[in-house]
């Protein structure tokens, strides 16, 4: 059969089908969202999860502290690195720093122990933190492992627990309250904006933000569980409290805090049922300018508290 050759007047062009600019516009934006809320997401992850294996920056000496550096392996057999300075015939202070920092956080402090209440001190990296051992934070579950191994190290350097002062910033904070019984038994203990599960902390930034904490930071929330195993709504933290029933206990805030807010403070302090605890609250300062040297007023309040709890004159 011969093909029938179209005349060149009969040649029909090609349709093309015009994409509406709106429906073009509405799939970049839903493009553009899924990928930013997916890269939310796993900054979300990064901060929940996983600490800052960052080395000190400087040393105590240059801050007027003799210190030496010193290891102790926690009962998980993570290896964690600190600082100890000893003052002969006086008691020693535990500093515990807070997520995403390391010792370099706590350097007033540990002057604050030196010069004001005179004791010798203990500063360690947590896991997953500045030197230590360790990929993967849990916002003081685990890390609950690393102080009760730094009680452990100095009672082998013939320290009694009773002899013993704790100041712990957020999640060092968190992981003392989930050692409650452990912690009872030491002299003094102050906790620096602490008391808030890591879950309850990130809707508090968020809402600091105008922004709720679902669906906002569902996914990141959800991959943190699964890649730390735990839940970090932390359900132990208010139980805990109530098992400081010995131990005297500061509670340090900030009225500007909006992670550790200023009426969680209150809500620990009648939680905790020991007589002896107090609260002190810092005008103007925010969750981390309350271990900033610029918060000198309120260390010397927690030094001569420490002091009067510590020092046997």
């Amino acid at each position: 059969m011969r093909e029938r050759l179209l005349h060149p007047t009969e040649y029909v062009e090609p349709k093309f089908v015009r994409q509406n600019p709106t429906l073009k516009k509405l799939k970049l934006w839903l493009i553009f969202t899924v990928v930013v809320y997916f890269l939310f997401s796993a900054g979300v992850t990064w901060h929940l999860t996983f600490g800052v294996k960052r080395p000190p920056t400087s040393s105590p000496n240059r801050h007027g502290a003799k210190a030496s550096d010193v290891e102790f392996t926690t009962e998980d057999h993570m290896k964690l690195k600190a600082w100890f300075s000893r003052e002969e015939n006086k008691p020693v202070v535990i500093l515990a720093h807070g997520r995403g920092g390391s010792r370099d956080q706590m350097t007033a402090l540990y002057r604050m122990v030196t010069f004001k209440v005179g004791a010798g001190w203990l500063l360690f990296d947590f896991r997953a933190c500045g030197g230590s051992d360790g990929y993967i934070s849990t916002g003081g579950i685990e890390e609950s492992k690393d102080l009760r191994a730094a009680i452990k190290y100095l009672e082998t350097q013939g320290y009694r627990r009773s002899d013993m002062g704790l100041v712990a910033y957020d999640m060092g904070g968190l992981a003392a309250i989930n050692m409650a019984d452990e912690i009872n038994s030491l002299a003094a203990v102050v906790l620096i904006g602490a008391g808030n599960s890591l879950k309850k902390q990130l809707a508090n930034r968020l809402h600091g933000w105008k922004l709720p904490l679902h669906p906002t930071a569902t996914l990141g929330l959800l991959v943190s569980q699964i890649v730390t195993g735990k839940n970090l709504g932390l359900p132990f933290v208010d139980t805990k409290l109530a098992r400081l029933t010995r131990v005297p206990v500061m509670l340090v805030g900030g009225d500007q805090d909006h992670v550790i807010p200023p009426e969680r403070i209150k809500a620990m302090a009648r939680l905790i049922p020991s007589q002896n605890t107090e609260i002190k609250m810092c005008v103007g300062m925010g969750h981390d300018d309350l271990v900033r040297a610029s918060n000198s007023n309120a260390f010397r309040v927690i030094a001569k508290w420490l002091r009067g709890r510590l020092i046997r004159d």
